[in-house]
C-alpha cells in the first residue's frame, strides 16, 4: 500500500518532512487525533496535525480557519484545483462538486518542491479527490497522431519542432522495448484549448533507463515517477509495473 492511501499516515509524514525543512514551529501534530481544537469539527472528524495554527488536517478534510469562524474542505468533494504543487502559484482555487469555491493563500505554504504542507494538500486532492479534479483524460499514441494539430501541439515550447513522422517513428520506438505497456499523452489546459501536450505517460516493467534514446530524440528534459493524479488516470495496474512521464522544463 502506498503511504498516500493511508491518510493518518501520509499526514504525519509531510509535516515531518515540513519539520526537517527548518519549519517545525509551525507544526503541530497529533499521532492519535484530538478534537481539542478551536474550531467546529464534524462528529467524525480528528485532527491530526495543524499548520501555522491555521489550516487544520482530517483524514477527510481540510480546515482552513480564518476571522469569519473556518471551513470544512473535504478532499472526496474537491472537482477542481487551479495549482498544482511546486508551481509557483500565489493562489490556489479549489472547486467542489457542489459548485462552491474557495480561494486557498500559497503564500502561506513554503514556496517550490520542498514546501511539504503543499504537497499534502495536492497530494490529497490528487488522490482522493472527484475524478473530476484529475483534469483531461490521457490521449493514446493513436489518438494524438490522427489529431490535426499533433505536429504544433507536441510539447509546444520545445524549439526543435519534430514532424508526425519522426514522431510516429519515435513512439513505435518505444512501444517496441521489453518491459514497455503503453504508452500516453498528457494535455495541458482544458477541452475548450487548443491542444497541447505536456509530457509522454509510460506504463512500464523496466526501469526509465530503458527509455534512453527515445528520451535523446525528443530532447527532453527528464524522466520521473508519475504523480498519483497521472497514475489515476491510466487507471489499475499490475504488481510490477510502474508509471512514468517525460516531460520538458
Amino acid at each position: 500500500m502506498a503511504l498516500i492511501d493511508d491518510p493518518k499516515a501520509f499526514i504525519a509524514r509531510m509535516f515531518q518532512m515540513e519539520a526537517n525543512e527548518g519549519r517545525g514551529t509551525y507544526c503541530q501534530v497529533f499521532s492519535e487525533g484530538t478534537t481539542a481544537v478551536p474550531i467546529d469539527l464534524q462528529p467524525h472528524d480528528r485532527v491530526y496535525a495543524i499548520y501555522k495554527s491555521k489550516y487544520y488536517f482530517t483524514s477527510d478534510a481540510m480546515y482552513v480557519s480564518g476571522s469569519q469562524g473556518s471551513l470544512r474542505l473535504a478532499w472526496k468533494e474537491v472537482s477542481a484545483c487551479s495549482s498544482k504543487h511546486g508551481d509557483g502559484s500565489k493562489k490556489s482555487t479549489i472547486s467542489t462538486v457542489h459548485g462552491k469555491s474557495i480561494v486557498i493563500d500559497m503564500t502561506d505554504l513554503a514556496k517550490g518542491w520542498s514546501g511539504r504542507i503543499s504537497q499534502l494538500v495536492h497530494s490529497m486532492i490528487d488522490r482522493w479527490g472527484s475524478p473530476g479534479a484529475l483534469g483531461l483524460p490521457l490521449m493514446t499514441v493513436q489518438e494524438f497522431l490522427c489529431h490535426p494539430d499533433a505536429e504544433a501541439a507536441f510539447a509546444p515550447n520545445f524549439e526543435g519542432r519534430l514532424s508526425c513522422s519522426e514522431l510516429s517513428e519515435a513512439f513505435q520506438l518505444l512501444l517496441g522495448l521489453p518491459g514497455v505497456e503503453s504508452v500516453f499523452l498528457s494535455r495541458a489546459g482544458t477541452e475548450e484549448e487548443e491542444l497541447a501536450i505536456q509530457g509522454v505517460i509510460i506504463v512500464s516493467t523496466c526501469e526509465p533507463d530503458e527509455f534512453a534514446a527515445f528520451i535523446s530524440r525528443l530532447s527532453a528534459s527528464e524522466v520521473v515517477p508519475a504523480d498519483e493524479s497521472v497514475r489515476r488516470k491510466v487507471g489499475r495496474l499490475a504488481a510490477d509495473q510502474k508509471v512514468f512521464e517525460v516531460m520538458w522544463s
